[in-house]
Order: structure tokens, then sequence, then C-alpha cells
């Protein structure tokens, strides 16, 4: 492995060196060669026609079977187009705390996530979304948490594509939430939801071994990107995160935190628009 000389790109603001030597590591060691390829390719492909893997791609999915359940109602198209939410998407600087309906979360939820084609293999079901997935295995999980749920506390909920329902987790305190988020300078108070985004690695990797990693990165992006698109198509906005505590997020998933792993964060809400200002 070729070393790169990351000295010269740093300042005195910089992470130290051995960090970035670590990620170059790991990124090294999701790299495809021709020397691997030959030998990850046949079992790759043995993986689209083995009746065992097929089984257990149809049943890539979480169900929290007996946890209380939040129906949500069938979304309501708003007609915007495409090039509109585009245009229009626009990272939230602050949210205005007006409160969400379970109509505008069903909207913003099922056109982006939900199952989009049904396939039949022999006797099984395939569901496919409207993102890519390597593989079609979906390795990302969607966990809302409801910010106003009910006064001072807040519900984490997983939501369950195929349902369009929430599962709740738990109910907790409102502030406790905010904490594990590390909203230090209030942010998120004011959002309505808070989406957590994960990724059940061994979906992903039992097929691809380390470069499902990086396929795994890449559906999150994507399926937050759908639903930051489909927030402006309800007038609501979205601010991605990046400063939550893994750990304390984990507990509150109430997930390992190993094997399947906090990858993103996004909250969502309600903003005032300011006058001469895009929306």
């Amino acid at each position: 492995m070729m070393k790169s000389n990351l000295a010269k790109h740093l300042s005195d603001l910089s992470i130290a060196v051995p960090d970035m030597e670590l990620l170059e590591t790991f990124h090294e060691s999701t790299k495809y060669h021709p020397s691997t390829l030959n030998v990850d390719t046949p079992r790759i492909v043995e993986y689209l026609t083995s009746s065992r893997a097929i089984l257990e791609t149809s049943q890539n999915v979480k169900n929290y079977v007996y946890a209380e359940k939040i129906s949500l109602p069938d979304p309501q198209d708003n007609h915007q187009s495409l090039n509109y939410c585009l245009q229009n998407r626009r990272t939230a600087r602050a949210f205005s705390g007006k409160s969400i309906s379970l109509q505008q979360l069903a909207n913003v939820l099922h056109p982006a996530i939900a199952p989009t084609q049904q396939v039949a293999l022999g006797q099984l079901e395939m569901l496919f979304r409207p993102y890519a997935s390597g593989g079609g295995l979906y390795p990302v999980e969607v966990y809302p948490i409801l910010l106003d749920y009910a006064p001072h506390q807040a519900a984490v909920t997983h939501y369950q594509p195929s349902k369009h329902a929430l599962s709740i987790i738990q109910e907790i305190d409102r502030a406790a939430v905010l904490a594990c988020l590390n909203d230090f300078d209030e942010r998120l108070a004011k959002a309505s939801v808070v989406f957590i985004f994960t990724a059940v690695m061994p979906r992903t990797t039992v097929k691809y071994g380390a470069r499902g990693h990086r396929f795994a990165l890449l559906e999150a992006g994507q399926v937050c990107q759908n639903l930051s698109l489909t927030a402006v198509d309800n007038g609501l906005s979205t601010l991605p995160w990046g400063g939550f505590y893994d750990d304390q997020i984990a507990d509150l998933l109430n997930i390992d935190n190993v094997e399947e792993i906090i990858v993103h964060c996004m909250a969502l809400g309600a903003v005032t628009t300011v006058v001469g200002e895009a929306s």
C-alpha cells in the first residue's frame, strides 16, 4: 500500500496525521484489485443464483413484530416537479417549531423509501425501492425520532417501508434525545423529526466483503437526498447533522452499533421563510 504525504496538506487546524492514516488504511481495504476480484467474483455471481442467498435477500428487513405501531396515512402527491424540489432544496439554518402532521410525515417517507416494484422469484417476493442498493440488499434502515410526540416527550421509532408504518421502540424525554444528538447550539430543538440512518452491514458484506461498506454509505446518502426532496415537496426543510454521539444514539435505537451501525442523521421540520430569501 502506498502512503500519501498527508502532512503537506495539513494546517494547524487539521486533524492529526495518524487519524488521517487510519482513514487511508480503511479506504485501501475497500478497494478492488484484479487479484482479489478474481476471487470475489464467483462468490458474487453465486449469490445471485443461490436459493439460500435469494431467501436472505427477500428477508432483508427489520420487523418489530410486538412493538406498538403508528399507522401512517396514505401519501398525498403535492404535484411539485422534481426540478422544483431540486432547485428549492436548502439546508435549514433554523426551524420554526411548528409541528408537522402524520400526513406530512407520510408524504415525506413513502415516496422516498417505500417499495416501488414487486418481483416474484419462485415462491419468494422481492421488493425494490426508489433508490439504488448494491445487489438489492438494502442494508440501510431509517429510524424517525418524533420530537414533538407529546409534551416534553419524544418517540423513537422505526419505519417499515413495506407496511408504511412506524414501530415505537421507546418513548423518552425530549431533552435526553437532544443531548444524544449534541444539539450544542439548539439548531435541532425546534425540529419535528430527526431521522437516524443505520446500516446493517452483514446484509451487504456477506456478498461484497469490505466493498459493501462503501455501498452502504452511498445508499444512506441516496436515502437522505430522497427525503430532502420529498420534504421540499411538502413545504418542509431538512438539516443533515453530523455532530451526534454514536453510542448514545445506538442506545436510543437499541442496536449494537457493531453489526448495525449509525451512518447518518438528518432533522426535518417547518421553517419560517424570510422575504427575499430562497426557501
